[in-house]
């Protein structure tokens, strides 16, 4: 499962053959929430949400158990190895309505203009946030290459303490749409369909 935020979403389409175990239903990975805060009982996962605040018959709720940040977070760079994991108290029960998303291989490569889809409750537009009913959103764009990327987002010093793009990031979105993945609120998550 993957989310971000306090407030988290998760699906997907059916995981492939030996995606996941029954021991992975109790993790979500995710980026370090922007409250930063380690306590487990300041979170609250969302499973099968469509609209952010209006549960259906189909949603969920699920506790977190323990936090764990990446022990490498903000130490090379401004907010580097940003991925944490949630260990919730329970297994999800996966249903029509939630369903896990899949971890790539190690060795996984995308290539530029690879096709992928963002969902979230973030914001619409540069400036404008996403209005009620919170309905959750989705997008596609494609992988980008960095330099390109780097041409267009990253400031003019990628030592200080802005968003710098390095090797270990992708960089997705759509210049003529202008749909992307950066200046969020809450949640954002990125699938490619292997």
């Amino acid at each position: 499962m993957v989310g971000s935020h306090r407030e988290e979403g998760v699906g997907g389409r059916q995981p492939g053959r030996g995606c996941w175990s029954s021991t992975q239903r109790t993790w979500v990975i995710t980026q370090l929430p922007h409250n930063r805060s380690h306590d487990p009982s300041a979170y609250r996962i969302l499973l099968g949400y469509h609209r952010l605040r209006t549960p259906t018959s189909h949603s969920r709720q699920a506790s977190v158990y323990r936090v764990i940040v990446n022990t490498d977070f903000n130490k090379h760079y401004y907010m580097g190895s940003d991925i944490t994991l949630l260990q919730l108290y329970r297994p999800v029960d996966f249903s029509d309505y939630i369903r896990p998303v899949c971890l790539p291989g190690p060795n996984t490569q995308l290539p530029p203009h690879t096709s992928c889809w963002i969902t979230g409750w973030g914001m619409v537009t540069e400036d404008r946030l996403l209005s009620s009913p919170y309905t959750l959103q989705e997008g596609e764009v494609g992988i980008m290459d960095s330099q390109v990327c780097a041409s267009y987002f990253q400031g003019p010093d990628p030592n200080n303490n802005t968003y710098s793009l390095h090797d270990d990031m992708l960089c997705a979105g759509d210049l003529m749409t202008g749909k992307s993945i950066c200046r969020t609120i809450a949640v954002n998550i990125l699938v490619h369909v292997f």
